[in-house]
């Protein structure tokens, strides 16, 4: 078939049952997963050079060449029954070069439908998978073409049917902590120009990158990250958390996780915590309520690292500006990281810092506004931080300071029923065992 002819399909529509269906996707699925990691360590880690003694020159076209995958050398006992069945395999194929194009090509692999005929050649016989709002650049299909052959100009042979399963995914992917690989190279210089990037670059898929990047470097070679590298990213990084876009959102949400495990804590605290307004941390508790479960799912896992990395009065303080919300699901964000940092300082067996201040005074009204929130998880949360609280400052101490932090005749109940409620367990009166029946007891 003469290259760019319309045609239509030659068969009738095939009906594919849905076992089949299903059998198709997860097959695409697990292939494109597979090569997809192949592809991320041939790129990361061999720096996209081809490796001779793998993969052998089958093919080359213009700057383009097509690699086979040489087969292991396996040996095998005298006594094992059919070694072949294990070569018979498929064995993969690497394609690498640039391919001569314009804009007007590639424009036209993204915006064309892939339900349709006449796309690279092929025929729709079965369409399994359209594109949805959800998912605007997933489909799959059963598509047939004729492939050309050689000796068909000498009408030796006809051209071969081929039917394929065809899979469109123009999603990015986001790298888990485990799948990020080191960089080659790396120096203070590199950071910088991550840094660059981010305060510069207003293209989303320029700066996806540069966040992966940091990723990167944050997850193994945290020694060159300094305090002025992390003042000057921690804005940008808190817009890339904020973006429209849930894969860059995601990213970025997941370079906060990396950051506050891995990065130490001096070079942490003063650049996210010392400003009046740390964007960083609205995002997360932001993003924490959000609709899409899987961004609050890691929104969640990066204030639990906050809490476990800053665990101290500078982050308590800094949450405690909730306390005046009047979003409840914010509250009970913000009460929840307050209780885990406090828990951190317990099971560290570490001192509260400046008992008496302003700090731990802003603290206080903060929980006991949570306290009485709308949302039962800024109450309970608000509950456990008075008893933790209670532990590590005592009694006197925490009743002085609520004192002083809710002044007032009208507080003075309010004072009372914390310190009931944070103390309950400890003084709270032994209830006697119950003997016998309930009518023995009335009687």
């Amino acid at each position: 078939m003469a290259r760019g002819a319309v045609f239509a399909s030659p068969f009738k529509a095939v009906t594919i049952s849905a076992p089949d269906t299903n059998q198709l996707q997860a097959v695409a699925k697990t292939i494109l997963q597979a090569n997809f990691e192949r592809y991320r360590r041939f790129m990361d880690v061999d720096e996209g050079r081809v490796d001779p003694n793998e993969w052998k020159l089958v093919r080359t076209k213009d700057q383009v060449g097509v690699y086979l995958e040489r087969p292991s050398r396996k040996t095998f006992s005298p006594f094992q029954v059919h070694p072949v069945a294990v070569q018979s395999v498929l064995q993969p194929l690497l394609c690498v070069g640039p391919t001569p194009g314009t804009l007007d090509n590639v424009m036209l692999g993204v915006a064309s439908r892939e339900d349709s005929n006449d796309l690279s050649r092929a025929a729709v016989l079965s369409t399994l998978q359209t594109p949805t709002t959800a998912d605007p650049f997933q489909s799959v299909a059963v598509k047939w073409t004729e492939l050309d052959v050689r000796l068909k100009s000498m009408g030796l042979v006809k051209n071969h049917d081929c039917v394929e399963t065809e899979v469109d995914e123009k999603s990015v992917v986001v790298l888990t902590t485990e799948e990020l690989t080191p960089v080659h190279e790396v120096s203070s210089s590199t950071v910088d120009g991550i840094v660059h990037v981010l305060t510069k670059t207003s293209d989303w898929l320029q700066l996806y990158e540069a966040v992966v990047m940091l990723r990167r470097i944050v997850a193994h070679h945290s020694e060159v990250v300094t305090t002025k590298q992390v003042e000057e990213f921690l804005r940008p990084l808190a817009l890339e958390c904020d973006s429209l876009r849930s894969t860059p959102s995601k990213n970025g949400l997941l370079a906060c996780v990396e950051c506050f495990r891995f990065l130490p804590r001096p070079v942490l605290e003063r650049p996210l915590l010392g400003g009046a307004h740390p964007e960083v941390l609205d995002v997360l508790v932001r993003r924490s309520v959000c609709e899409k479960k899987f961004l609050r799912d890691t929104a969640a896992t990066a204030a639990e690292e906050l809490s476990a990395r800053l665990a101290g009065l500078p982050l308590l303080a800094a949450v405690a500006r909730y306390g005046t919300s009047k979003n409840a699901k914010l509250c009970g964000t913000a009460a929840k990281i307050i209780a885990s940092s406090l828990l951190r300082l317990q099971q560290g067996q570490q001192s509260l810092a400046h008992k008496g201040s302003e700090s731990l005074r802003s603290v206080y009204r903060a929980l006991a506004a949570f306290r009485e929130s709308k949302d039962s998880t800024a109450r309970t949360e608000a509950s456990s931080s008075f008893q933790r609280l209670g532990e590590l400052l005592g009694a006197q101490e925490l009743e002085l300071g609520l004192k002083e932090a809710l002044p007032g005749v009208g507080q003075a109940g309010v004072v009372a029923r914390i310190l009931k409620d944070a103390f309950a367990t400890t003084n709270g009166a032994k209830t006697r065992p119950r003997m016998g029946t309930l009518r023995d007891r009335m009687r």
